[in-house]
């Protein structure tokens, strides 16, 4: 009878390589001191920089076993533990790990119930913790008393580059904490507050001390009226994107017989720059006239829960092997739109100076509004623009039978007005 003490290295190896990323990290390691230097030595465990265990049901007791594993860890330098109701149990447990993993630089914690005594346990991580650059703790239900307990930890922090405490109702009261903590923390460069009901008077705390941290970047939240005129909805003119003119075309790696050769491709841009005339804050970037702004790419994560995709059809092929209950997507995009879009129904009674409009009209929805009401929101023809080609079919369109019965009823409305307020017509 063998065990893993007694296995040859090859089995083992073999073994190993029969188990997922999550077995490998949080049930293989600290069995035996023979198991952990053959998995030091196994090439999928040495080459493991991310892992996410996102929507896992972890709880507790399964942080406990992730805390366990990152006190040794010395690959991984992303760790996504999102919607694991880990609580303020599990947060304890991940914040004594960070006290000593060394490689750790992405956390993410999103909507955990870790509370405000879990975000104490993390805070005090922060205080020591020499790795970590990004933290994700949004959606956690922190309050003001656990973002308080983040912000003091800001102060001797100096590793954290990014920190989300978004969604966490952390009101007024924080906002001096945070203002203050930014008097002294020089290497926090991304913070996000989205939609935590902070109100303009915290806003402008936030801003004097962007004021004095030039290199800050504020993202506010949804319906936020910022004062310094850099907060969600604020409008501005685009006026360029800017690429890497440094890099090689041929490094795009495009191959395609449909394009000439001397075709030039669209690649991702660095950022756009946007004027914006509303601003307070002041560029003083070289080469860049005042009020024109530097708007960089930003990066997103979402979910798809799998069965939301396949329903049914998940249940064919869930007993063969083991399938991931959500998809996780990253999108990159410039955090900009255009200023003014509305729907048909929207525009109703609006008169327009110059429109884009879109007659491309889904699959059973056309009606007369459809076309007439967009068309109709401009005085002179040449103020409206058609954004692309479109069925012709849809402008001679009829009106439909409820639509057709409201006009009648409007036209004999209209008759008898007339005919009971001749007088006054007259």
């Amino acid at each position: 009878m063998h065990t893993f003490s007694t296995l040859p290295v090859e089995i083992v190896y073999r073994i190993m390589d029969h188990q997922n990323d999550e077995t490998l990290f949080c049930s293989m390691q600290n069995i035996s001191r023979r198991l952990n230097q053959i998995l030091s030595t196994y090439e999928r465990y040495r080459t493991l920089t991310e892992l996410s265990l996102y929507w896992n049901g972890i709880g507790t007791k399964g942080a406990q076993h992730i805390a366990n594993a990152l006190r040794t860890n010395t690959t991984l330098t992303t760790l996504n533990l999102g919607y694991n109701r880990l609580g303020d149990g599990g947060a304890q447990h991940i914040a004594d790990a960070l006290g000593t993993n060394t490689t750790l630089a992405t956390l993410i914690l999103l909507d955990n119930g870790i509370g405000a005594e879990g975000a104490k346990h993390i805070a005090d991580a922060l205080r020591t913790n020499t790795t970590l650059t990004t933290l994700n703790l949004s959606w956690n239900g922190i309050g003001a008393e656990g973002a308080q307990h983040i912000a003091d930890a800001l102060r001797t922090n100096t590793t954290l580059t990014t920190l989300d405490i978004g969604y966490n109702e952390i009101g007024y009261e924080v906002a001096q904490r945070i203002a203050d903590a930014l008097r002294t923390n020089t290497t926090l460069t991304t913070l996000i507050l989205d939609s935590n009901q902070i109100g303009d008077e915290v806003a402008q705390h936030i801003a004097d001390a962007l004021r004095r941290n030039a290199s800050i970047n504020m993202v506010f939240g949804k319906k936020h009226a910022c004062e310094i005129g850099l907060s969600n909805g604020t409008q501005g003119i685009f006026r360029e994107l800017i690429y890497d003119d440094q890099k090689d075309p041929s490094d795009l790696k495009i191959k395609s017989e449909i394009f000439p050769s001397n075709a030039i491709y669209i690649r991702k841009p660095l950022y756009a720059l946007v004027e914006l005339n509303a601003s307070q804050v002041v560029t003083n970037l070289d080469g860049l006239r005042r009020k024109l702004i530097p708007i960089p790419l930003i990066k997103k994560q979402f979910t798809v829960p799998i069965r939301q995709l396949f329903g049914h059809l998940l249940d064919r092929v869930q007993n063969e092997r083991r399938i991931p209950q959500v998809i996780q997507v990253t999108r990159t995009q410039l955090p900009i739109v255009p200023a003014f879009a509305i729907t048909t129904y929207k525009a109703y009674g609006l008169t327009m100076n110059k429109i884009v409009v879109d007659l491309q009209v889904p699959f059973q929805t056309l009606q007369v509004v459809s076309v007439y009401v967009p068309l109709s929101r401009v005085k002179r023809a040449e103020h409206i623009v058609i954004l692309r080609t479109f069925d012709m079919k849809v402008l001679p369109v009829r009106p439909s039978l409820a639509q057709d019965a409201r006009l009648k009823r409007l036209d004999e409305l209209d008759k008898k007005t007339k005919r009971q307020c001749t007088f006054f017509i007259s």
